[in-house]
Protein backbone atom coordinates (compact mmCIF):
# COMPACT_ATOMS: atom_id res chain seq x y z
CA UNK A 1 0.00 0.00 0.00
CA UNK A 2 1.23 3.29 -0.90
CA UNK A 3 1.77 5.77 2.14
CA UNK A 4 2.16 9.16 0.41
CA UNK A 5 1.58 10.93 3.21
CA UNK A 6 4.87 9.74 5.07
CA UNK A 7 6.76 11.65 2.62
CA UNK A 8 6.71 15.72 2.01
CA UNK A 9 9.00 17.98 -0.09
CA UNK A 10 8.93 21.96 1.19
CA UNK A 11 10.40 24.67 0.33
CA UNK A 12 11.61 28.05 2.41
CA UNK A 13 12.94 31.20 0.44
CA UNK A 14 13.21 34.21 2.88
CA UNK A 15 14.75 37.43 3.37
CA UNK A 16 13.69 37.72 6.83
CA UNK A 17 16.35 36.41 9.64
CA UNK A 18 13.89 36.06 12.19
CA UNK A 19 11.63 33.91 10.17
CA UNK A 20 14.67 31.98 9.57
CA UNK A 21 16.31 30.96 12.56
CA UNK A 22 12.53 30.62 14.42
CA UNK A 23 12.58 27.86 10.75
CA UNK A 24 15.93 26.40 12.03
CA UNK A 25 14.90 26.14 15.42
CA UNK A 26 11.84 24.28 15.08
CA UNK A 27 13.40 22.15 12.52
CA UNK A 28 16.92 21.38 14.33
CA UNK A 29 17.57 22.47 17.45
CA UNK A 30 16.37 25.58 20.20
CA UNK A 31 19.57 27.94 19.34
CA UNK A 32 20.76 31.95 20.42
CA UNK A 33 21.71 33.44 17.17
CA UNK A 34 23.90 36.61 16.96
CA UNK A 35 23.82 38.09 13.49
CA UNK A 36 26.71 39.96 11.86
CA UNK A 37 26.41 41.59 8.90
CA UNK A 38 24.07 43.54 6.42
CA UNK A 39 20.75 42.32 7.21
CA UNK A 40 19.35 43.97 4.40
CA UNK A 41 21.30 41.39 2.37
CA UNK A 42 20.32 38.52 4.13
CA UNK A 43 18.49 35.22 2.47
CA UNK A 44 18.08 31.64 3.47
CA UNK A 45 17.04 29.18 0.71
CA UNK A 46 15.91 25.48 2.13
CA UNK A 47 14.57 22.44 -0.30
CA UNK A 48 13.77 19.62 1.93
CA UNK A 49 12.59 16.01 1.37
CA UNK A 50 11.06 14.37 4.80
CA UNK A 51 10.08 10.70 5.21
CA UNK A 52 9.09 9.85 8.48
CA UNK A 53 12.79 8.65 10.14
CA UNK A 54 14.71 11.00 8.12
CA UNK A 55 15.20 14.04 6.10
CA UNK A 56 17.33 15.61 3.85
CA UNK A 57 17.69 19.45 3.40
CA UNK A 58 19.89 21.60 0.73
CA UNK A 59 20.04 25.01 2.77
CA UNK A 60 22.23 28.22 1.98
CA UNK A 61 22.13 30.65 4.45
CA UNK A 62 24.01 34.17 3.44
CA UNK A 63 25.15 35.92 6.93
CA UNK A 64 27.83 35.17 9.39
CA UNK A 65 26.23 33.47 12.81
CA UNK A 66 27.17 32.86 15.80
CA UNK A 67 25.40 30.31 18.20
CA UNK A 68 25.05 28.17 21.23
CA UNK A 69 23.12 24.90 20.11
CA UNK A 70 20.79 22.97 22.41
CA UNK A 71 21.50 18.82 21.40
CA UNK A 72 20.07 18.16 18.67
CA UNK A 73 18.10 14.36 19.71
CA UNK A 74 19.06 13.59 16.02
CA UNK A 75 21.73 11.63 14.27
CA UNK A 76 22.97 14.49 12.04
CA UNK A 77 25.34 14.92 9.17
CA UNK A 78 26.58 17.99 7.56
CA UNK A 79 28.72 17.87 3.76
CA UNK A 80 29.73 21.73 2.94
CA UNK A 81 29.06 22.76 -0.38
CA UNK A 82 30.57 25.95 -0.31
CA UNK A 83 31.39 27.82 3.00
CA UNK A 84 32.65 27.31 5.78
CA UNK A 85 31.68 26.60 9.79
CA UNK A 86 32.90 25.65 13.23
CA UNK A 87 31.16 23.23 15.79
CA UNK A 88 32.91 22.62 19.57
CA UNK A 89 30.34 20.08 21.20
CA UNK A 90 31.42 17.55 23.58
CA UNK A 91 34.79 18.94 24.20
CA UNK A 92 35.84 18.85 20.32
CA UNK A 93 36.06 20.94 18.01
CA UNK A 94 36.03 21.31 14.03
CA UNK A 95 36.22 23.27 11.13
CA UNK A 96 35.05 21.65 7.98
CA UNK A 97 34.60 23.55 4.26
CA UNK A 98 34.18 22.75 0.97
CA UNK A 99 33.61 19.02 0.35
CA UNK A 100 33.67 17.89 4.26
CA UNK A 101 31.93 15.86 6.25
CA UNK A 102 30.84 15.90 9.70
CA UNK A 103 28.57 13.95 11.82
CA UNK A 104 27.50 15.79 15.44
CA UNK A 105 26.82 14.27 18.54
CA UNK A 106 23.23 13.76 19.02
CA UNK A 107 22.90 14.48 23.34
CA UNK A 108 25.61 17.37 23.74
CA UNK A 109 25.16 21.29 23.61
CA UNK A 110 27.59 23.06 21.39
CA UNK A 111 28.86 26.02 19.69
CA UNK A 112 28.87 26.90 16.65
CA UNK A 113 29.82 30.08 13.55
CA UNK A 114 29.19 30.06 10.08
CA UNK A 115 29.43 32.15 6.77
CA UNK A 116 27.87 32.10 3.85
CA UNK A 117 27.02 28.60 4.12
CA UNK A 118 25.73 26.32 1.21
CA UNK A 119 25.22 22.73 3.23
CA UNK A 120 23.58 19.28 2.61
CA UNK A 121 21.69 17.94 6.21
CA UNK A 122 20.93 14.72 6.48
CA UNK A 123 18.86 14.23 9.87
CA UNK A 124 17.91 11.02 11.27
CA UNK A 125 15.59 9.97 14.16
CA UNK A 126 18.45 9.25 16.91
CA UNK A 127 16.44 5.88 18.50
CA UNK A 128 15.72 4.28 15.30
CA UNK A 129 19.59 4.47 13.82
CA UNK A 130 20.79 3.14 17.41
CA UNK A 131 18.41 0.70 17.08
CA UNK A 132 20.05 -0.08 13.15
CA UNK A 133 23.62 0.19 15.13
CA UNK A 134 23.17 -1.90 17.63
CA UNK A 135 21.52 -4.45 15.49
CA UNK A 136 25.06 -4.38 13.39
CA UNK A 137 27.24 -4.42 16.66
CA UNK A 138 25.41 -6.69 19.32
CA UNK A 139 25.55 -3.49 21.59
CA UNK A 140 21.87 -2.20 23.28
CA UNK A 141 20.47 0.36 21.32
CA UNK A 142 20.72 3.00 24.02
CA UNK A 143 24.66 2.02 24.71
CA UNK A 144 25.74 3.71 21.10
CA UNK A 145 27.18 7.15 21.31
CA UNK A 146 28.53 9.11 18.46
CA UNK A 147 30.57 12.00 18.91
CA UNK A 148 31.38 15.51 16.52
CA UNK A 149 33.92 13.97 14.17
CA UNK A 150 35.16 13.61 10.33
CA UNK A 151 35.35 10.04 8.52
CA UNK A 152 37.65 7.51 8.91
CA UNK A 153 39.38 7.99 5.78
CA UNK A 154 38.46 9.42 2.15
CA UNK A 155 37.45 6.09 1.20
CA UNK A 156 34.20 6.17 3.51
CA UNK A 157 34.25 9.92 3.00
CA UNK A 158 33.32 8.54 -0.31
CA UNK A 159 30.79 6.12 0.67
CA UNK A 160 28.86 8.46 2.65
CA UNK A 161 28.44 10.34 -0.77
CA UNK A 162 27.77 7.84 -2.92
CA UNK A 163 25.01 6.42 -0.70
CA UNK A 164 23.40 9.73 -0.26
CA UNK A 165 23.37 10.42 -3.62
CA UNK A 166 21.92 7.29 -4.97
CA UNK A 167 18.85 7.70 -1.96
CA UNK A 168 18.35 10.98 -3.80
CA UNK A 169 18.52 10.68 -7.56
CA UNK A 170 17.31 6.98 -7.74
CA UNK A 171 15.15 6.50 -4.10
CA UNK A 172 13.66 9.82 -3.46
CA UNK A 173 13.08 11.35 -6.69
CA UNK A 174 10.78 8.11 -7.65
CA UNK A 175 7.56 9.11 -5.51
CA UNK A 176 5.99 5.56 -5.86
CA UNK A 177 9.09 3.77 -5.06
CA UNK A 178 9.92 6.02 -1.62
CA UNK A 179 5.81 6.03 -0.73
CA UNK A 180 6.10 1.96 -0.18
CA UNK A 181 7.06 1.46 3.13
CA UNK A 182 9.18 -1.18 3.30
CA UNK A 183 11.61 1.10 1.03
CA UNK A 184 11.68 3.97 3.19
CA UNK A 185 12.69 1.53 6.20
CA UNK A 186 15.08 0.27 3.85
CA UNK A 187 16.56 3.55 2.82
CA UNK A 188 16.96 4.57 6.54
CA UNK A 189 18.82 1.32 7.13
CA UNK A 190 20.95 2.25 4.10
CA UNK A 191 21.32 5.35 5.96
CA UNK A 192 21.65 4.54 9.36
CA UNK A 193 24.28 1.76 8.42
CA UNK A 194 26.28 4.24 6.48
CA UNK A 195 26.50 6.59 9.71
CA UNK A 196 28.07 3.36 11.85
CA UNK A 197 30.54 2.29 9.23
CA UNK A 198 31.98 5.86 8.00
CA UNK A 199 32.36 7.90 11.17
CA UNK A 200 34.04 6.61 14.59
CA UNK A 201 31.68 5.18 17.31
CA UNK A 202 31.45 2.47 19.94
CA UNK A 203 28.86 0.45 17.57
CA UNK A 204 32.04 0.31 14.98
CA UNK A 205 34.34 -0.47 17.47
CA UNK A 206 32.08 -3.33 18.95
CA UNK A 207 32.20 -4.47 15.03
CA UNK A 208 35.79 -4.87 14.57
CA UNK A 209 36.94 -6.30 17.51
CA UNK A 210 36.69 -10.27 16.89
CA UNK A 211 37.40 -11.43 20.43
CA UNK A 212 33.76 -10.17 21.47
CA UNK A 213 31.52 -12.75 22.62
CA UNK A 214 28.01 -13.01 21.55
CA UNK A 215 25.21 -12.78 23.50
CA UNK A 216 22.90 -15.79 24.31
CA UNK A 217 23.42 -19.58 24.19
CA UNK A 218 21.74 -20.23 20.36
CA UNK A 219 19.08 -22.54 20.97
CA UNK A 220 16.97 -23.65 18.19
CA UNK A 221 13.97 -22.42 19.90
CA UNK A 222 15.32 -18.70 19.42
CA UNK A 223 15.50 -19.44 15.79
CA UNK A 224 12.33 -21.20 15.25
CA UNK A 225 10.42 -17.78 16.84
CA UNK A 226 12.55 -15.35 14.99
CA UNK A 227 11.69 -17.40 11.70
CA UNK A 228 8.14 -17.28 12.80
CA UNK A 229 8.08 -13.33 13.19
CA UNK A 230 9.80 -12.88 10.25
CA UNK A 231 7.59 -15.08 8.04
CA UNK A 232 4.64 -13.15 9.70
CA UNK A 233 5.94 -9.73 9.46
CA UNK A 234 7.97 -9.48 5.84
CA UNK A 235 5.54 -6.98 4.53
CA UNK A 236 7.25 -4.65 7.97
CA UNK A 237 9.70 -2.37 7.88
CA UNK A 238 11.71 -5.05 10.92
CA UNK A 239 15.04 -4.97 11.57
CA UNK A 240 17.59 -7.40 13.44
CA UNK A 241 16.30 -5.78 17.38
CA UNK A 242 12.98 -6.38 16.54
CA UNK A 243 13.80 -9.95 15.07
CA UNK A 244 16.15 -10.68 18.21
CA UNK A 245 13.10 -8.99 20.86
CA UNK A 246 10.51 -11.46 19.22
CA UNK A 247 12.80 -14.50 19.55
CA UNK A 248 13.92 -13.79 22.94
CA UNK A 249 17.26 -13.09 22.22
CA UNK A 250 20.46 -10.16 21.57
CA UNK A 251 20.62 -9.13 18.36
CA UNK A 252 24.55 -10.82 18.50
CA UNK A 253 23.24 -13.95 19.66
CA UNK A 254 20.54 -14.48 17.43
CA UNK A 255 22.92 -13.56 14.56
CA UNK A 256 25.07 -16.47 15.67
CA UNK A 257 22.19 -19.16 16.41
CA UNK A 258 21.10 -18.52 12.64
CA UNK A 259 24.23 -18.82 11.48
CA UNK A 260 25.17 -22.47 13.38
CA UNK A 261 21.67 -23.74 12.77
CA UNK A 262 20.31 -22.35 9.51
CA UNK A 263 23.71 -21.27 7.99
CA UNK A 264 22.98 -17.49 7.04
CA UNK A 265 22.06 -14.27 9.25
CA UNK A 266 18.78 -13.42 9.93
CA UNK A 267 18.68 -11.04 7.21
CA UNK A 268 19.14 -12.84 5.19
CA UNK A 269 16.41 -15.29 5.66
CA UNK A 270 14.36 -12.22 6.05
CA UNK A 271 15.87 -11.33 1.74
CA UNK A 272 14.96 -14.45 0.92
CA UNK A 273 11.32 -14.84 2.63
CA UNK A 274 10.54 -11.30 0.34
CA UNK A 275 12.22 -12.47 -2.74
CA UNK A 276 9.32 -15.23 -2.48
CA UNK A 277 6.72 -13.21 -1.82
CA UNK A 278 7.58 -11.11 -4.49
CA UNK A 279 8.07 -14.12 -6.74
CA UNK A 280 4.09 -15.19 -6.09
CA UNK A 281 2.92 -11.97 -6.64
CA UNK A 282 4.85 -11.35 -10.10
CA UNK A 283 3.16 -15.18 -11.04
CA UNK A 284 -0.06 -13.42 -9.94
CA UNK A 285 0.64 -9.94 -11.78
CA UNK A 286 -1.01 -8.89 -14.88
CA UNK A 287 1.57 -6.58 -17.42
CA UNK A 288 -1.95 -5.70 -19.00
CA UNK A 289 -3.23 -3.98 -15.73
CA UNK A 290 -0.02 -1.89 -15.25
CA UNK A 291 1.98 -4.32 -13.51
CA UNK A 292 5.51 -3.80 -13.48
CA UNK A 293 8.52 -5.38 -12.02
CA UNK A 294 9.73 -2.29 -10.43
CA UNK A 295 6.65 -1.83 -8.83
CA UNK A 296 6.23 -5.13 -6.87
CA UNK A 297 10.06 -5.38 -5.78
CA UNK A 298 9.16 -1.83 -4.61
CA UNK A 299 6.54 -3.69 -2.54
CA UNK A 300 8.77 -5.62 -0.75
CA UNK A 301 11.56 -3.48 -0.10
CA UNK A 302 13.88 -3.48 -2.68
CA UNK A 303 14.47 -0.41 -4.75
CA UNK A 304 16.99 -0.83 -7.12
CA UNK A 305 15.60 -2.73 -9.91
CA UNK A 306 18.93 -4.06 -11.16
CA UNK A 307 20.03 -5.97 -7.78
CA UNK A 308 16.53 -7.22 -7.30
CA UNK A 309 17.20 -8.73 -10.48
CA UNK A 310 20.27 -10.49 -9.99
CA UNK A 311 19.01 -11.58 -6.49
CA UNK A 312 16.06 -12.92 -8.04
CA UNK A 313 17.23 -14.59 -10.71
CA UNK A 314 19.74 -16.31 -7.92
CA UNK A 315 16.96 -17.83 -6.07
CA UNK A 316 14.54 -18.72 -8.74
CA UNK A 317 17.13 -19.24 -12.11
CA UNK A 318 15.19 -16.52 -14.25
CA UNK A 319 14.72 -12.55 -14.74
CA UNK A 320 11.56 -11.49 -12.83
CA UNK A 321 10.54 -10.28 -16.30
CA UNK A 322 10.25 -13.49 -17.61
CA UNK A 323 7.96 -14.53 -14.44
CA UNK A 324 5.68 -11.54 -15.03
CA UNK A 325 5.37 -12.40 -18.72
CA UNK A 326 4.48 -15.62 -18.13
Amino acid sequence: MLDVSAVSHAEVDTTDPEFAHQWISDTYTEHTPLLRGDRADFRMRVASLETDRFRIDDLVHTMSVETAVAPYQRLIVNRVRSGRYRMEMGGRSLSPGPGDLTVMDPLSAGWTTWDLLDVEVVALDLHAAQVVAGGLSGLMPERVRFHLDVPIDAAHEQYWNRTVDHMRRHVLADAELIAQPLVRAEAFRQLASAVVVVFPNNALDSLRDPTAPPAGNGEPAMVRRAVEFMDANAHRGIDISEIATAARIGPRGLQAAFRKHRGQSPLTYLRRVRLERAHRDLQAADPTRGDTVAAIAARWGFSHAGRFSILYQGQFGRPPSTTLRV
